[in-house]
């Protein structure tokens, strides 16, 4: 069972993995700790972060999962700014820059985030970008269920030649709706090798510790 335990401060074994914060958070699978967080409170408008995930579960949305729990907590103590040390996992919100730091806020923590990072990253053709969104056993399937692909892998090689194949790939958003874990875009996409016309799709999104984790596209 995942959940995520929040403390003032850590064990003996726990703080082998981080330095001293004001706060920890950490994610447990069962009795396992896989990750850690911790978030230092510079002054009543702005925190700064650390972590830490086991390498063998990285990849996996853990350190999103954290971030999200303490986003949930600093909207509701008015805090404006989070700052980070590495940005790379928040591409898809895309934060400022600054003073060696990147800056956002909580605010923008939100469950849409893994599908507007695969979107943007689709629309640049940036494979990296794009994978960096799902989970490593991501199911996509087509409407009636039949599955087209399983595993970031599988995923990785079928989308890079996708992009190689198509320089005027675009996908449109038409509207999107969020249902709990759930997330419907309609979509238009154009540009696609092979096909001179517009395709309209909606893909539902299923998210789960803040990483795409399976897919259903209705044509």
């Amino acid at each position: 069972m995942k959940k995520i335990s929040i403390k003032k401060a850590l064990t003996e074994s726990e703080g082998q993995y981080l330095g001293k914060h004001d706060e920890y958070y950490l994610y447990y699978d069962h009795e396992e700790l896989l990750g850690i967080l911790g978030a230092t409170y510079l002054d009543g408008s702005k925190v700064r972060v650390n972590g830490f995930v086991l390498p063998k579960k990285r990849r996996q949305g853990i350190f999103r999962a954290l971030v999200a729990e303490l986003c949930d907590r600093l909207k509701a103590q008015g805090v404006g700014l989070i700052q980070f040390p590495e940005g790379g996992f928040l591409a898809a919100i895309k934060p400022t820059f600054l003073n060696g730091f990147y800056e956002i806020s909580p605010l923008d923590c939100d469950i849409t985030a893994p599908v507007r990072g695969q979107l943007a990253a689709y629309n640049q053709g940036d494979i990296d970008a794009f994978m960096a969104n799902y989970s490593e056993g991501c199911i996509v399937e087509d409407g009636a269920g039949n599955v087209l692909m399983t595993g970031a892998s599988t995923m990785y090689g079928s989308y890079k030649k996708l992009f190689e194949a198509s320089p005027d790939l675009h996908c449109h958003l038409v509207n999107r709706t969020i249902l709990g874990e759930y997330i419907l875009d309609e979509e238009r996409v154009t540009g696609r090798a092979g096909s001179t016309g517009q395709s309209h799709v909606v893909a539902v999104y299923k998210i789960e510790g803040g990483l795409i984790c399976h897919v259903r596209f209705l044509r």
